[in-house]
């Protein structure tokens, strides 16, 4: 308990200075029909936008109050499209942001606006669509409902952007086709509207949802007639074939995904023969873990609607479903959508012929931002060898500044004895704090098939809190400090662990970043106690950056060390990356990576990629031309994720009808 001794009153005090501070409430803002589209070439003419459809008042989330260079912005509609125009002035122009090229990219470190809507209403968090375009326009988007990288495939929306000596301004247009909603006049439909200013490191927002982005403070776009649907859902097909030699073979493979839009809220989606060969997976690093590493997952199929298959939270007491459990399949089918405003549903399952079928389904409700639920199964089954059963069910509820959970699961091998799993916490979230205490249990042999759980044989809890602070003025932009105490014990009474780490970070106004951090744990019988130091220059600039960092302690009751180097720069259209790891304790573990890339167009690149695991070397050259619609295609000379060097040649065409 010696956690709860400090956090108590840290708690209470900053939740005074919070509801002193913060005077939130949802703006709104009402629906303006136009009898004509604008022009979209980023210049906001007086003539094209209603006078009621002007919005300003944009606030800092930091303080609520509104910054030296204002934005402006209009909003209205016609029965095709949404239009949203931006103004940001800026007092200094010349200093005004815009690296990224590629549709998609993270344009976090850009000046941008953004966009988000989500017609059903639900005052959450799901459902909301974002879309936003940097200075250079740029485009990036998030389209509720899980969309494919394919330009056909997520929707097209357009954009245009211009820039001027007060700064500069977008214009966007959002075709309502490629939204989920329902037809009806008078809707309200919950959005908001931000700009980013990489200058002074912040943004602003229209309806201030504060730091903690509270979906209850989402502005309301009151009384929108929104339109019936004009195009009748048809399938589309996105097929692929790769012709490859892969010394001394030659093969063709090929494969199609249909997707159908079973209602305007849900899609079907068939995969046969899906292309995972030439994915490229994420690098293994040479930490020290004592757990099963964790690895995201890219592949095109089980990212389609990803956010209908979260069974668990990651800090509970594992994952009850992680795609790359699925190693490969011949043919695969899923749907996910919402059954109602308040309920969404996430079914999938795939087949290996003669070798194994598998099969996960997931059921949330989710009636106010203040709570929801769900409840899951899978399933796999590997024909002659283990078949297996995961089920389980979520509750979260939130009240005031407190939000308390559960978790269970439970699993079994046929008709076998059943093991199971759980965790209940309960958290504290303010501006600038956040507090949780998490108890959790699980069964020695609790082995779900189809899931990641990083530990077993234990039971305890921890306490985590995390103080973060901006600052708008002074030399240093951001500070943030977490205390993490577990205390967990196996089943037959022994230690599991138990400890603290203790870490802290501050960025300077010159875009330094510098961390500390110390560990302090008893695993079983054997010692951890590290402490390391990290700098990283141009910390909010990928294109010109530098770090370092290293730590150094027992590791299992023995010495080691740890170093890290990495360096990344622009030359033109020309990336340079370069990292370098090295772990030491009873033998040294080297990982060098090194990568080029060659952005020639925003649809075309050049890029290769170098990594040397202690002496084992591996490269991989591949030339894409993707992100637009029509035709693309893929050469990848080599295997992106072999462990040394593969004699291969791969061309890859993909298209969409």
């Amino acid at each position: 308990m010696r956690g709860f001794s400090w956090l108590a009153p840290l708690s209470l005090g900053t939740a005074m200075v919070a509801s002193l501070a913060t005077a939130q409430e949802a703006r709104t803002h009402n629906g303006v029909r136009l009898s004509k589209p604008p022009t979209l070439d980023g210049k906001i003419q007086p003539d094209e936008y209603p006078g009621d459809a002007r919005m300003e008042g944009f606030v800092d989330p930091e303080s609520g109050q509104p910054i030296e260079d204002a934005t402006e912005a209009w909003l209205a509609y016609d029965d095709d499209a949404i239009y949203i125009a931006v103004r940001c002035r800026d007092s200094k122009p010349e200093g005004l942001i815009g690296r990224e090229t590629n549709y998609g990219a993270d344009l976090d470190d850009d000046d941008h606006v953004s966009f988000s809507i989500n017609p059903m209403n639900q005052r959450t968090e799901n459902g909301l669509s974002e879309f936003r375009v940097n200075l250079i326009n740029t485009q990036s988007d998030e389209i509720t409902g899980g969309r494919s990288a394919k330009r056909e495939w997520r929707g097209e929306w357009t954009s245009a952007t211009a820039r001027d000596e007060n700064g500069w301004s977008a214009e966007i247009r959002i075709p309502w086709k490629i939204l989920q909603y329902n037809a009806g006049k008078g809707r309200h439909l919950d959005f908001n509207l931000g700009r980013y200013h990489p200058r002074r490191h912040l943004g602003v927002q229209w309806s201030n949802q504060g730091k903690q982005d509270r979906p209850e403070y989402l502005g309301i776009w009151k009384n929108v007639d929104l339109p019936p649907r004009k195009d009748r859902p048809r399938p589309e097909f996105l097929g692929y074939v790769a012709p490859e030699y892969d010394d001394p073979k030659v093969r063709v493979r090929a494969g199609l995904d249909v997707r159908y839009a079973v209602t305007p809220q849900s899609t079907g989606l068939l995969s046969i023969n899906p292309d995972f060969k030439n994915i490229e997976g994420q690098v293994a690093g040479v930490e020290f873990t004592r757990s099963e590493r964790f690895f995201e997952d890219n592949r095109p199929f089980f990212r389609e609607g990803s956010g209908y298959y979260g069974l668990t939270s990651e800090y509970s007491f594992g994952q009850m479903f992680y795609p790359l459990r699925i190693e490969k399949f011949d043919y695969g089918a899923k749907y996910f959508g919402n059954l109602s405003p308040t309920a969404k549903v996430g079914v999938l399952g795939t087949v290996e012929a003669g070798r194994k079928s598998a099969a996960v389904a997931n059921f949330a409700f989710n009636p106010s931002s203040k709570g929801s639920s769900s409840f899951y199964l899978t399933h796999s089954d590997e024909h002659g060898a283990r078949s297996n059963t995961g089920y389980g069910g979520n509750y979260w509820t939130k009240k005031g500044n407190f939000t308390y959970d559960l978790a269970l699961a439970g699993e079994r091998d046929g008709v076998g004895s059943e093991d199971g799993a759980g965790a209940a916490s309960i958290g504290y979230e303010v501006p600038n704090l956040f507090g949780i205490a998490r108890y959790s249990w699980i069964d020695p042999k609790f082995s779900p098939s189809l899931a990641y759980i990083p530990f077993t044989d234990r039971r305890g809890g921890y306490v985590y809190t995390e103080h973060s602070r901006e600052f708008r003025k002074g030399p240093i932009r951001f500070f943030n400090a977490d205390v993490f105490i577990p205390s967990f014990k196996k089943y037959d009474g022994g230690n599991f662990n138990r400890g603290n780490e203790v870490s802290a970070r501050i960025v300077t106004r010159n875009d330094i970043r510098f961390a500390v951090w110390r560990s302090d744990n008893v695993w079983f019988d054997q010692s951890d106690r590290v402490h390391g130091a990290r700098i990283v220059v141009n910390d909010s600039n990928r294109y010109k950056q530098f770090g370092v960092s290293a730590d150094q302690g027992l590791r299992g009751s023995k010495q080691s060390t740890y170093q890290s180097v990495f360096a990344n720069y622009r030359i033109g259209k020309v990336d340079f990356g370069v990292s370098f790891n090295s772990l030491k304790i009873d033998k040294t573990e080297d990982l060098t990576i090194g990568t080029v890339g060659w952005e020639i167009s925003p649809t075309r690149s050049l890029s290769a990629r170098l990594v040397r695991r202690d002496k084992s070397n591996n490269a991989y050259l591949s030339f894409r031309e993707s992100g637009g619609k029509g035709l693309e295609y893929f050469v990848i000379v080599g295997d992106p994720n072999a462990n040394t060097w593969q004699n291969r040649v791969t061309v890859k065409l993909v298209w969409a009808f």
